[in-house]
C-alpha cells in the first residue's frame, strides 16, 4: 500500500501529484485509516451531565471541525462543545477533542467521531463510554447550602436525597447546576469521593452495596459510622477486608479517606 503523497506506482497513494485518483489510502491520509489511532482518555463519567470527555490521537485540523456522538437507542446523540455559540462543533485543543455529556442513564455507550464535509464521514471508537451513578461528595452539599433557603439548589443534605442508581434521567435547574459545579471543583481541590449504602446491611457483612463507586480508587480505606474499613471495588460493590461490626442502614454515608 502506497502512503500519503507517494509520487510513484501510478498514483496509488492519496495526494499523488500525477493523478486525481484517490485509492489505497495509506497512513498519513487525512481520511479513514488515520482515525484508527484514536484514544478515549475519559472512559468513565457520572450520569448527571456536564462530565468532560476527551478524545486524542491522530487528529488533523484539515478534517475539522469535529463532532462526537454516543449511540442511544439506535440514534446518535451529540455531545456539547462547552463553548458559547459552538453547539456540538469541536475544534482541536492541543491535539485533543474535548466535549461534555448531557444527563444519561447508566450503561456503556458506543462513541462515534464525525468529521469532513457536513460531518458525513465517521469513525466508531474502539472503546465505549461508561456512564455510572454519580458520587455524593460532601463539598457539593456544602455549596448548595450557601444559597438562601428559598433558592432551588437541589437537596442540601446527603440524607435528603433519594437513592439514585442512574436508571432514569433527571435534569436539574440552572442554579442547582451552578452549585453542583462549584462543589465538584472544591472536591477536586481538597475533597474526597463519597457515596451512600443502597440497602440495609447486617453486622458481619463483608460486601457493601453502594449507590456509586465513581472516583473511588480501586482499593483503599473507607469511613462509615466513624469506623474505618479496608476495601476493594468489585464492579458496583465494595468488598471489605474485615466484617462490619454493627448494622448499617440504607442511606448511611460512605467516604474514602487516606489511611
Amino acid at each position: 500500500m502506497q502512503g500519503y503523497g507517494d509520487p510513484y506506482s501510478g498514483g496509488a497513494g492519496y495526494g499523488d501529484p500525477l493523478t486525481s485518483t484517490k485509492r489505497n489510502r495509506g497512513y498519513g491520509s487525512p481520511y479513514d485509516d488515520v482515525f484508527g489511532y484514536l484514544t478515549l482518555e475519559t472512559r468513565t463519567v457520572h450520569h448527571k451531565g456536564g462530565a468532560e470527555v476527551i478524545v486524542s490521537g491522530a487528529l488533523l485540523p484539515v478534517s475539522g471541525p469535529y463532532r462526537i456522538s454516543v449511540l442511544v437507542n439506535g440514534t446518535d446523540q451529540f455531545l456539547y462543545s462547552g463553548l458559547a455559540g459552538a453547539g456540538y462543533d469541536l475544534t482541536l485543543n492541543r491535539g485533543r477533542l474535548i466535549a461534555y455529556t448531557y444527563p444519561m442513564t447508566a450503561g456503556a455507550y458506543q462513541m462515534t467521531l464525525h468529521y469532513g464535509a457536513s460531518f458525513a464521514q465517521r469513525t466508531i471508537l474502539s472503546e465505549s463510554l461508561l456512564v455510572v451513578p454519580d458520587n455524593r461528595a460532601l463539598e457539593r452539599y456544602q455549596s448548595r447550602r450557601l444559597w438562601p433557603a428559598h433558592y432551588k439548589t437541589g437537596s442540601r443534605f446527603n440524607d435528603m436525597e433519594p437513592i439514585d442508581l442512574a436508571q432514569s434521567i433527571f435534569e436539574a435547574g440552572p442554579l442547582a447546576v451552578i452549585a453542583d459545579t462549584w462543589g465538584r471543583l472544591m472536591q477536586d481541590i481538597n475533597g474526597a469521593p463519597s457515596t451512600v449504602v443502597s440497602s440495609n446491611h447486617l453486622r458481619g457483612a463483608t460486601v457493601l452495596n453502594v449507590e456509586s463507586v465513581y472516583q473511588f480508587p480501586p482499593q483503599g480505606w473507607l469511613w462509615i459510622n466513624k469506623k474505618g474499613y479496608e476495601y476493594q471495588i468489585n464492579g458496583s460493590q465494595m468488598n471489605l477486608e474485615s466484617p462490619l461490626i454493627e448494622n448499617i442502614a440504607q442511606g448511611t454515608r460512605v467516604t474514602y479517606y487516606e489511611h
